[in-house]
């Protein structure tokens, strides 16, 4: 039996997760609605609930599906995973038949359970780890010490320390393995369905030599940083 996560986003968004909510608990499925489960924080107790649901599950978010379940996968969420996004859905009867599809029979007693909690906006990577290679370049170009290498094996160890709005980590991974869910210029970034970002090794290498110089003591770090961040949105442009 699957249970259905609605993780609520924007007012724009509410009448269609409450709409949902109900038709799945009609259609015989158990609902938790969360707070928005990417500005969570770390140790909100709430991910305990979602950790403790049956091993198939059912999310439904304001996120691209692929981002929305490795950030499911990062806190320990494991077996089946199906990842809807809420700004695209279709009409609920279609989406209730595809939960059917997902090959778990409903039950007879449901509840639609809400959970709340303050959440303020947040800004950091989630990463595929079916990409991810652990080559631990973006652990050595990050300037915030957001990754750590841990018995070889990438992690986002310090989320918060992210540069709110920079993406640069994302465009350098040769992977395509990073995702910043909430980035609006570029799809591939964002995780977006059938979009994987490929580097430039050129703008790569240029990076790379610019980042390892020693700057003057006067010149702030972050100003490289944006630096950065302006050329790479500017090949961007010109691939477009």
């Amino acid at each position: 039996m699957p249970s259905i996560i609605i993780a609520r986003s924007s007012q724009e968004y509410r009448a269609r997760e409450d709409a949902l909510a109900v038709a799945c608990a009609q259609a015989g499925w158990p609902v938790l609605m969360t707070p928005h489960l990417y500005h969570l924080a770390e140790a909100s107790p709430i991910w305990q609930d979602v950790t403790a649901l049956p091993p198939s599950v059912v999310i439904v978010s304001a996120l691209h599906p692929r981002p929305a379940e490795w950030l499911l996968r990062k806190h320990g969420v494991a077996g089946m995973v199906l990842a809807e996004d809420i700004r695209t859905l279709d009409a609920l009867d279609d989406v209730v038949e595809r939960l059917r599809q997902f090959g778990h029979p409903p039950c007879a007693d449901v509840t639609v359970r809400e959970v709340h909690a303050s959440v303020g906006q947040r800004w950091y990577p989630v990463i595929d780890s079916e990409r991810c290679r652990h080559c631990g370049q973006c652990a050595q170009f990050c300037l915030f010490g957001v990754y750590a290498m841990i018995d070889g094996r990438l992690t986002v160890r310090q989320p918060d320390r992210c540069k709110p709005g920079c993406p640069a980590c994302s465009r350098l991974c040769p992977h395509g393995a990073i995702i910043f869910p909430l980035y609006q210029d570029d799809p591939a970034i964002a995780g977006a369905p059938g979009c994987v970002m490929t580097p430039d090794p050129q703008v790569v290498a240029r990076a790379r030599t610019r980042l390892q110089a020693k700057a003057p003591v006067s010149t702030p770090v972050t100003d490289e940083l944006d630096a950065l961040i302006d050329e790479l949105d500017a090949l961007a442009q010109r691939k477009d």
